[in-house]
């Protein structure tokens, strides 16, 4: 017997810490312990991930509660969310064993809290893994379109495919390289700290104004279709607020990876606890901190324009008619007012400089794209516009319209402004900026706005 004691002294003497806890807890080391205690904080900072769920969930936050919800609903919530991951921390630090959550349950409630403690933990990750795949393959799919004019997105087949090629890629780092993981997520912690001080700054010194502290923390909005869209009662408080509630709830979650990854971490004990806390602090504040910045940047009030019709509402109610999605705060933030007929108009201005390039608007102006039926965008930047060159008085002016043609001789058309302004109406955005590094007297349009 003394022998036996001895040969296990002596084997646990030969052992590190973290290995030596562990056979402490009849739980033998098996996965390489590569992780420093920043890459295992990095993981659960990098799950959270502010930028993805504070943007994809901040209208159902809006819509659940407005401003006022989300304002004081964040902090109380991350507190709230942060107690539950100093618990888990305090079990992390005890027991650093890998499977963390499943193993704790079997320990301290029996074998049969472990086992649904595992399978729901389980469905969970498997939830989340193809939700979060098929949001980098619908949003690879978007981008392709955006890039690729010949590109149609929203193809279901396509998604799939790309949906199925991200899984696979996930899968082989996951299997092959827990390196390359750890460097991936050390980078996406610096992504994240970059990117959302980088929106934030934009919405500080871009908008021309920014809303009150009234608007932000009192305003309440109830745009779910129920209760009539009543901001009070029990119904609010009951089934409302706690909808809006699901924008911290979605977003702060996944932290338990640091416990997961507690065999792979080194002096796990501690590295893996404070990996949990410290991803939810950290995530809490810049999280918080974001969301005041979408806030603020609603507009007193937003002029819209519809057939012809300008009406004023408030920038809160603007955003609660577009859905409460962060792109109608940006819309309202970075431009002057808001047009919702704005893309007819697009349309239009596009269809007039087509033709008036085909009919020799400007001489230079005249090559068309092959096959298409649409002006090259090289063109834009190749027609070497003049300020002030407007159709009227042009030696190469022609009427816009031919005989067989629909609006030819229109009075708006043929007194139609300089062609430069022409010009920059019809420009596609992802030319613009080329086109005013060629021509900076196209900057800005005859009544002073940008293009």
């Amino acid at each position: 017997m003394s022998d036996v004691i001895r040969d296990r002294s002596a084997e646990l003497a030969g052992m590190d810490a973290d290995e030596r806890r562990l056979a402490e807890l009849g739980y033998k080391q098996e996965l390489n312990r590569s992780w420093s205690g920043f890459h295992n904080f990095a993981i659960s900072f990098s799950i959270i991930s502010i930028l993805a769920g504070c943007f994809t969930t901040f209208g159902t936050g809006w819509n659940g509660g407005g401003p006022a919800a989300i304002a004081w609903g964040w902090p109380i919530l991350g507190l709230g969310v942060l107690m539950i991951g100093l618990c888990l921390s305090e079990l992390v630090s005890a027991y650093p064993t890998s499977g963390g959550i499943y193993w704790w349950a079997s320990k301290l409630g029996g074998p049969k809290a472990g086992y649904y403690t595992g399978w729901l933990n389980l469905i969970g990750l498997l939830a989340i893994v193809a939700s979060v795949a098929y949001g980098c393959a619908t949003f690879f799919d978007l981008m392709l379109g955006f890039f690729d004019s010949g590109y149609t997105s929203g193809n279901l087949n396509h998604i799939f495919l790309y949906f199925l090629v991200v899984l696979v890629l996930a899968s082989l780092v996951n299997i092959f390289s827990s390196h390359l993981l750890a460097i991936i997520n050390s980078v996406s912690v610096w992504w994240h700290v970059f990117g959302a001080a980088a929106v934030v700054l934009i919405l500080i010194f871009l908008p021309h104004h920014h809303a009150s502290l009234s608007t932000v923390f009192t305003k309440t909005v109830n745009n779910t279709g129920f209760f009539g869209g009543r901001t009070g009662g029990f119904g609010y408080i009951f089934l409302i607020l706690p909808i809006g509630a699901l924008l911290t709830l979605y977003t702060i979650t996944g932290y338990d990876a640091s416990a997961h990854l507690s065999e792979e971490t080194k002096s796990a004990a501690n590295s893996a606890a404070r990996g949990i806390w410290q991803s939810i602090l950290y995530s809490a504040i810049g999280g918080w901190i974001l969301l005041l910045a979408f806030l603020f940047a609603v507009q007193p009030s937003v002029t819209s324009t519809v057939n012809g019709k300008s009406t004023t509402m408030s920038g809160v109610d603007a955003v609660t008619n577009g859905g409460g999605g962060v792109s109608v705060i940006f819309s309202q933030a970075l431009t002057k007012q808001v047009g919702w007929d704005r893309p007819a108009h697009l349309h239009r201005r596009a269809v007039l400089l087509h033709h008036g390039l085909h009919d020799q608007l400007h001489p230079d102006a005249v090559r068309l794209q092959p096959g298409r039926g649409r002006p090259r965008p090289p063109l834009l930047v190749e027609a070497q516009l003049q300020p002030g060159a407007g159709l009227r008085g042009h030696p190469h002016r022609r009427h816009l319209g031919h005989p067989d043609r629909p609006g030819a001789g229109e009075g708006q058309y043929q007194r139609g402004p300089g062609a430069g302004r022409l010009l920059r109406r019809g420009v596609h955005r992802r030319h613009r900026a080329l086109l005013v590094l060629l021509h900076p007297h196209l900057a800005a349009s005859e009544d002073g706005r940008p293009f």
